[in-house]
């Protein structure tokens, strides 16, 4: 029963990747799956158009921002890694959407999107 649950939760992964791959094509820069969740990689500027895709879209339904986190690597011209932690209560599904930016360029706020980021 264990072994199923694990094949059951990687296909619905799978589904999710090839249907994300395949609607978001040219707005994200790679994508994978890790750890039970899936790892989508855009540039600031699609930042609003994929999260609004991700909480809008009937099949995907990403209505939960669980956290926020930002990584600083100093010795890169990109130096900041943003991750938004996602969750689909309905899918029981979650997708880390990471941005790669620097001290110049500034993200657009989410807070319209997802009023809890305030």
């Amino acid at each position: 029963m264990r072994l199923d649950f694990f094949f059951n939760l990687l296909q619905k992964n799978l589904d999710f990747l090839i249907f994300l791959s395949k609607a978001l094509r040219s707005r994200f820069s790679y994508i994978f799956l890790q750890k039970n969740f899936l790892n989508l990689y855009v540039r600031g500027f699609d930042l609003i158009f994929v999260l609004f895709f991700l909480q809008n879209n009937g099949f995907i339904r990403m209505q939960t921002l669980l956290d926020i986190q930002v990584i600083d690597y100093p010795s890169s011209s990109l130096r900041f890694k943003v991750i938004y932690q996602l969750l689909s209560l309905i899918n029981s599904f979650r997708l880390a959407l990471n941005i790669f930016t620097n001290e110049i360029n500034f993200l657009p706020s989410i807070t319209k999107l997802f009023p809890a980021s305030m």
